[in-house]
């Protein structure tokens, strides 16, 4: 009956625990525990076991608490078994409403081996924001601080799974600078307190924004298409793309797409040499739309020393190295002249179409020779008439023979105020010289033909030969002769005559022959001294038929 009694308290008892809280040295337990346990002098006593014993536990069910033997510290299954403490005490303590972990040795969160350093953490770490209204403080910015000593340096490294460095964010408040380090390789990149980055190197120019150093690598821009680096529209000036469709660097000046000089297309032949060279492309410069391997639209100078095609001019000027080189003048895209190089000859001049145009050279800022569409040169005016037209004076020196003009019946002729006049020409084997419509005047101190002989100087007219003529006057400036027939004139009576020419074989006021072959002799006075002696022997025959007429009257007496 007894028995029957306990039973029947136990189940009321149990009937109870389920309805209510359960307090254990409280009647009043707290309205939020199932089981509170209340006691100043004693402890509860959760079961204990071995490590072995621990792990034996078939399906623990989520919270289920125990103490471990083993490890003499208290074990929670959360589905993995989490140790709670260490060796009988806790390693953690509180400071206000602060805790902290006092242990010597390190803290592993998600692991329980390779636990290297006072926090290591198997798994992701979330770092949240306080308060999102709290600007002032930065409530709504999530914080991760790290303080080095006075002198030192924050650091965080990442590790890779052999737990080899494989890089590092440091803060180096001694050099000024924040740096970003790949493994063992220190300096990758660096941003320092004056605003500059720094890639490949721990101090970076102080001009520049962005320092990138290095002696195996390069720098990569953006890489993009035609197509992609047009879609972005206007971009902001300075923006750089390479275009991977045109193989070349692009920039924006705000407006315009303006591409840059490709080493594809540009590269240095001599690298001795500061220049570069193009062995493919046309170059337009003032123009997009090059058709000539270089094309200037504008002014061009050439100043110092210029250098094309591996040849150098040591003074200023422009050179151009080709078997065939030429310089094409253009105007509105019509070729119009030219300067080229043929063989061993340099042609400058006009283009087939061009063929009311002139070759003109200027100096002094005004047009002095020109050649003509017709060949015509003229020198001292560009509206030449002639092969060779000369306006001014023409002066030719030189030995021996300055001027040949060879040709069939080849003439040269006298024109005033452009109507001919005059002609010298050369036949087949004679020069003419002659006046059209005019007189000839030979206007010099001598007239010479043939081997002139020393005493025909001062003599207008010298001839070493024969004359032919159909008629000859010789107009003289003295008295001609007819004074002879004057009464006083003293005329030589015959006897003393003969004595005269017995004595010097001539007659008198005649020059004799030895003075003719030396000196010549003078025409017109020689007429005028034949004439004197013929008018002479005019009055000799009147006298001497006087006489016959005499002779005769006496004798008929």
């Amino acid at each position: 009956m007894k028995k029957i009694f306990i039973i029947l308290l136990a189940v009321i008892s149990c009937k109870c625990i389920q309805a209510q809280n359960v307090g254990i040295g409280t009647s009043t337990p707290d309205p939020s525990a199932q089981l509170d346990v209340t006691s100043i002098n004693k402890g509860m006593l959760v079961p204990r076991m071995s490590s072995s014993q621990r792990v034996a536990i078939a399906s623990p069910a989520p919270g289920l608490m125990v103490y471990e033997t083993t490890s003499s510290s208290m074990w929670i299954y959360n589905g993995a078994w989490s140790q709670l403490g260490a060796g009988g005490a806790s390693a953690w303590a509180t400071a206000g409403n602060h805790i902290y972990n006092s242990n010597s040795g390190n803290v592993g969160f998600g692991l329980n081996t390779n636990i290297n350093e006072k926090i290591t953490v198997k798994g992701n770490m979330l770092v949240t924001f306080v308060n999102n209204n709290d600007l002032t403080n930065g409530g709504n910015m999530a914080r991760l601080r790290i303080m080095g000593g006075s002198t030192g340096s924050g650091r965080i490294d990442f590790l890779e799974p052999d737990s080899s460095l494989g890089g590092s964010i440091i803060y180096a408040p001694i050099l000024n600078q924040f740096s970003l380090n790949n493994g063992t390789n220190s300096n990758q990149l660096s941003l320092h307190v004056n605003g500059g980055i720094a890639i490949g190197t721990s101090t970076p120019n102080a001009d520049a924004a962005l320092d990138i150093r290095s002696t195996t690598k390069g720098l990569m821009i953006p890489r993009m298409t035609t197509t992609q680096r047009v879609a972005i529209g206007i971009p902001t000036a300075g923006l750089l793309v390479y275009d991977t469709d045109k193989d070349e660097f692009y920039h924006s000046d705000g407006t315009t797409w303006r591409s840059m000089l490709n080493s594809r297309y540009w590269g240095r032949g001599i690298t001795t040499r500061s220049r570069i060279g193009n062995s493919t492309d046309s170059v337009g410069i003032g123009t997009f739309s090059p058709t000539e391997r270089l094309q200037v639209t504008g002014n061009l100078r050439v100043t110092g020393t210029g250098l094309i095609e591996d040849e150098i001019t040591t003074n200023e000027g422009l050179t151009v190295n080709n078997t065939a080189a030429i310089i094409q003048l253009q105007a509105a895209a019509v070729n119009k002249g030219f300067l080229q190089l043929s063989g061993d000859n340099v042609r400058m001049g006009t283009n087939s179409g061009n063929a009311a145009g002139s070759l003109i050279f200027r100096m002094n800022n005004t047009d002095r020779v020109a050649i003509d569409g017709s060949g015509n040169m003229g020198i001292g005016t560009v509206s030449p008439t002639s092969k060779l037209h000369v306006a001014g004076h023409t002066l030719m020196q030189g030995n021996g023979e300055i001027l040949g003009i060879d040709g069939t019946n080849a003439n040269i002729g006298f024109y005033y105020n452009g109507t001919y006049h005059s002609f010298i020409a050369q036949g087949p084997t004679e020069l003419f010289m002659g006046v059209n419509g005019g007189n000839l005047h030979l206007d010099a101190s001598q007239v010479a033909i043939g081997t002139v002989v020393a005493a025909a100087s001062g003599y207008k007219l010298a001839v070493n030969g024969k004359i032919i003529c159909e008629e000859l006057k010789v107009k003289l400036s003295s008295a001609w002769p007819d004074y002879v027939f004057n009464k006083n004139y003293g005329l030589l009576p015959l006897d003393e005559l003969e004595k005269f020419v017995a004595q010097n074989n001539h007659l008198p006021n005649i020059p004799a022959a030895a003075e003719i072959e030396k000196d010549g002799m003078e025409v017109g006075n020689m007429q005028k001294k034949m004439m004197e002696k013929i008018e002479e022997m005019t009055l000799y025959i009147i006298d001497l038929q006087k006489q016959v007429t005499n002779l005769k009257k006496e004798i008929h007496k």
